[in-house]
C-alpha cells in the first residue's frame, strides 16, 4: 500500500469511527435533505479527485454517506450510479478494492453501457482495471422483497421485487401517497433494511394516479330493481277485506231497507246503509293505494 493510500485509509477510518460514535446524536436527521443536494456532494468528490485533493475528496464522500439517509427524495437512476462511483473512488482511495470493485459492479449494473471517463482513469491505471474486471462478472439473481404494507421499493432509483446479493445498492420505500420513508445505503451480502411488510399484498412498482396502494376502490351500488314489500301486501289485502266487509253489510242494509215486511226504522237503516258504503268505499280505495306503493317502495 503507497503511503497515500495509508493516510487515506486512516483517515477514513478516523471519520467512520467518528460517525459511529456520533450515531446516537444524527439519528434523527436535523433536516431533510434533496436528491440534488446529493448530487452536489458527488460533483464536489469527483472535482476533488480528478484534482488529487484527498482532503476535500474524503470530505464530501463522508458528507454524501452522512446526508443519505435524510433525503426525501427519490433518488434518479443516474444519481443512484454517480453515487457507486463515487464509492467506487472512496474504496480505491481508502485501499480496498473489494469495495471498489463492488461498486463498480453497481455501476454497471445500474448503467450496463457506462464508460469510465480518461479523466478520472487513463488506459493502464489501477482504477480503470478494477473498473473491468468488475465488468466481468456474470449477473447473480437477486433475492425477493417482501411487498411493504403501503407504497413500493425502489432499488438504485428504480422499482424493484428483488434486491441484489452482489453487489451494494441504494434501498428506497415509498408510502402510498409516494413520500420517501426511508434511504438506505445497502452493502453487499447484507440484508435489506426492516419495514412494515403485508404478506397478502400484491407487489406493485407503481401506484396509479390518486389512489393508495392497500386500500381497495369502492365498487359503486348497482341500481336498485322496485321490490314488492310483502308486509305492504298483506296491510293492502287486510284493508281489501274490510271494505268487501262492509260492502257486504251496506248490502244487507241496503236489502233490509226496501224489505217491507220487516218492522225496522227506515232511518237507522238507511245510515247504517251509508256508512256502511262510505266504508267500504274507504278501505277499498286505502287497499289500492297500499297495494300500488308496495310496488316501488321497501320501508315495510
Amino acid at each position: 500500500m503507497s503511503a497515500r493510500a495509508l493516510v487515506l485509509a486512516l483517515q477514513l477510518a478516523l471519520g467512520i469511527a467518528g460517525g459511529l460514535l456520533a450515531a446516537p446524536a444524527a439519528a434523527a436527521c436535523p433536516r431533510g435533505f434533496s436528491s440534488r443536494e446529493m448530487s452536489q456532494q458527488i460533483s464536489s468528490g469527483d472535482a476533488a479527485f480528478a484534482d488529487m485533493n484527498d482532503a476535500a475528496f474524503l470530505r464530501a464522500h463522508q458528507n454524501l454517506l452522512a446526508i443519505l439517509p435524510c433525503v426525501q427524495e427519490a433518488i434518479s437512476v443516474n444519481q443512484a450510479a454517480a453515487f457507486h462511483r463515487l464509492d467506487a473512488l472512496g474504496g480505491f482511495m481508502s485501499g480496498d478494492q473489494a469495495a471498489a470493485a463492488a461498486s463498480f459492479r453497481a455501476l454497471r449494473a445500474v448503467v450496463p453501457g457506462y464508460k469510465l471517463p480518461d479523466a478520472l482513469a487513463p488506459p493502464g491505471h489501477p482504477l480503470r482495471i478494477l473498473f473491468d474486471v468488475a465488468g466481468g462478472s456474470g449477473a447473480t439473481p437477486g433475492t425477493p422483497l417482501t411487498p411493504p404494507r403501503y407504497g413500493w421499493i425502489h432499488i438504485d432509483g428504480q422499482p424493484a421485487n428483488t434486491a441484489p446479493v452482489d453487489r451494494p445498492y441504494l434501498f428506497q420505500r415509498f408510502d402510498g401517497a409516494g413520500m420517501v420513508q426511508q434511504t438506505v445505503r445497502v452493502s453487499a451480502g447484507m440484508a435489506p433494511p426492516a419495514y412494515e411488510t403485508q404478506a397478502s399484498s400484491r407487489w406493485a412498482p407503481e401506484p396509479p394516479p390518486e389512489t393508495v396502494v392497500g386500500v381497495r376502490p369502492i365498487a359503486a351500488p348497482e341500481p336498485e330493481t322496485p321490490q314488492i314489500s310483502r308486509r305492504a301486501l298483506a296491510v293492502a289485502g287486510g284493508l281489501g277485506l274490510a271494505g268487501a266487509g262492509f260492502y257486504a253489510a251496506a248490502a244487507i242494509s241496503h236489502g233490509a231497507f226496501w224489505d217491507t215486511t220487516q218492522p225496522a226504522a227506515v232511518v237507522p237503516l238507511r245510515r247504517t246503509t251509508n256508512v256502511s258504503q262510505g266504508l267500504s268505499i274507504g278501505f277499498s280505495v286505502a287497499a289500492i293505494g297500499v297495494g300500488a306503493g308496495a310496488l316501488y317502495f321497501r320501508a315495510w
